[in-house]
């Protein structure tokens, strides 16, 4: 029997455009931080669910969303950028319920990697992606749980890709050691402002091999 793909909830979107924009717009600071940007969605490139049953539910485990990582571009011809977007999805079991049933399963979020990146940001940290926009909405009458949190963040491409665990045993002691020290300069950099990894992995570190510069990717 051929294996099932894992479900996903949010479509290709290519060609789609999201505006970002500063929710504070009487705030100078943050208005120069996150100003009104159109982005253009260039490729979907990953999903993940976290699945929430209604007995977890019941047990304020909740609420059941989708995480999607898209390629996107500002305007038609800018740079490159990433979009996470984040969408409460209905509870395990539910999802061909009336949609007035998972209606009543709506629930508010803010993610933390929202949250995280906003501080980074706003303290001009160097060793994240900076924040470029976000946008905070519901979903329509029609969606998949009406009135409740999408939440769309865009965030830079630095330059670089992961790091491979078996590529960086493979490199020279001396390179080893430059690698290290400059993710130990980035990592305290990261906890001084109160987050870290959920679960280390050097496929967390986007390597720049031409600088041997470290920035971090970051599921905090």
């Amino acid at each position: 029997m051929p294996e099932r793909e894992p479900r996903q909830f949010l479509p290709q979107m290519i060609g789609e455009g999201i505006i970002t924009y500063c929710p504070y717009s009487d705030d100078p600071v943050l208005s120069s931080f996150y100003k009104a940007r159109q982005w253009v969605i260039v490729e979907k490139l990953d999903e993940d669910l976290y699945t929430v049953t209604p007995e977890d539910s019941d047990q304020d485990m909740g609420p059941a969303f989708t995480t999607g990582k898209f390629l996107c571009r500002r305007g038609q011809h800018g740079y490159h950028a990433f979009m996470h977007i984040h969408k409460q999805i209905p509870l395990y079991g539910t999802e061909f319920n009336r949609s007035e049933d998972r209606e009543n399963q709506a629930s508010d979020m803010s993610p933390v990697e929202l949250n995280a990146l906003k501080k980074f940001t706003e303290n001009e940290c160097a060793a994240a992606p900076k924040l470029l926009g976000y946008q905070i909405d519901i979903q329509d009458p029609t969606d998949l749980v009406s009135g409740r949190f999408i939440i769309y963040l865009v965030f830079d491409k630095v330059p670089g890709r992961p790091l491979e665990f078996d590529e960086f045993w493979s490199f020279p002691l001396r390179k080893r050691r430059t690698i290290r020290e400059n993710f130990r300069v980035a990592y305290m950099e990261i906890l001084r402002l109160g987050y870290q990894p959920l679960e280390p992995s050097s496929l967390q570190l986007i390597y720049e091999r031409e600088e041997d510069d470290i920035s971090a990717s970051l599921e905090i």
